[in-house]
């Protein structure tokens, strides 16, 4: 199983690096291509007219389009909404698609280990602590795998614009401190990560069968989005306390986040959150036997 599992998180690690480089091809392929043919099907047409236009309007907007340099725009391109651009391009970046292969693989190893009663044979040999220190970290790697591969996306991205300007539309808060802009756009990504393999693990202490453990933890995930959303963002936050800050509370895009309250909530929130999975998880997990019986039970 060891090998299958290393086997998996090798094939979503190629997996979403693919989807990346097909991405950013149909984005240069596609988006960028069209835009050079248009501006140069636009700048012909207004060369027709050898500087005689039928009226005002014609000649203000064909000496704007004459004068634009499409090449050097390319250049000035800012880095979050090449991010935004290249985003839209990339098959399969559905955050409910990557939040199920999540789940898919943090699930695979930890139900098949208590399904088919591992445990009780390695604790002859080992320490119950470090077998479940080697459960967890299991299923952590495809969080940390999925977050590895969206530093990957940052680094591209910063290749082909040269600059890392977050300011536009996508991100309309601008901040001096860049370095820590991205620190909070990494941590906020992991945070989210783990807690759908947090609640993974919690699933999977109690659902040893692999398809109803991937089905249930990703049931939970959404209904804790719709609680955040409507209990505590919509009537706790909004209509009670009259404020737009429950927008933080957003555990689905784990790849952007609100700025508008600043950079600590887009930190605070999630790690909240995950701590208090973290809890549930060492009260499911810290009695030995109780996690025995559960496996015997599977017999």
């Amino acid at each position: 199983m060891k090998k299958r599992r290393i086997i998996l998180l090798t094939l979503l690690f190629i997996f979403m690096n693919s989807c990346l480089a097909i991405g950013v091809y149909r984005y240069y392929h596609n988006y960028i291509a069209g835009l050079r043919r248009f501006d140069l099907e636009t700048k012909n047409f207004c060369l027709k007219y050898n500087n005689e236009y039928p009226n005002e309007e014609y000649r203000f907007r064909c000496t704007q389009t004459l004068e634009f340099d499409f090449e050097a725009s390319l250049k000035n391109a800012k880095f979050f909404d090449t991010f935004s651009w290249v985003e839209d391009y990339i098959p399969f970046s559905n955050n409910f698609f990557i939040i199920f292969l999540v789940v898919a693989v943090s699930c695979y190893y930890i139900t098949k280990y208590f399904k088919n009663n591992i445990l009780a044979n390695d604790l002859t040999r080992q320490k119950y602590r470090a077998i479940i220190k080697k459960l967890f970290i299991s299923c952590w790697s495809p969080a940390l795998v999925v977050a590895i591969c969206y530093i990957i996306r940052l680094i591209v991205y910063y290749i082909m614009t040269g600059n890392f300007d977050y300011s536009g539309d996508g991100w309309p808060y601008e901040y001096d401190n860049v370095v820590f802009f991205f620190i909070t756009y990494v941590l906020n990504l992991i945070f989210d990560l783990l807690i759908y393999t947090n609640i993974s693990i919690i699933v999977s202490r109690k659902v040893h069968n692999y398809p109803l453990a991937v089905v249930l933890s990703y049931i939970i995930i959404i209904g804790i989005e719709l609680f955040l959303e409507i209990v505590i963002s919509g009537l706790l936050i909004g209509w009670w306390l009259k404020t737009d800050f429950g927008m933080v509370f957003n555990i689905i895009d784990f790849n952007r986040f609100s700025t508008a309250f600043g950079l600590w909530p887009p930190i605070l929130v999630p790690l909240g959150i995950l701590l208090i999975t973290s809890i549930i998880i060492y009260l499911l997990y810290h009695k030995k036997e109780n996690v025995l019986i559960s496996c015997e039970s599977n017999d």
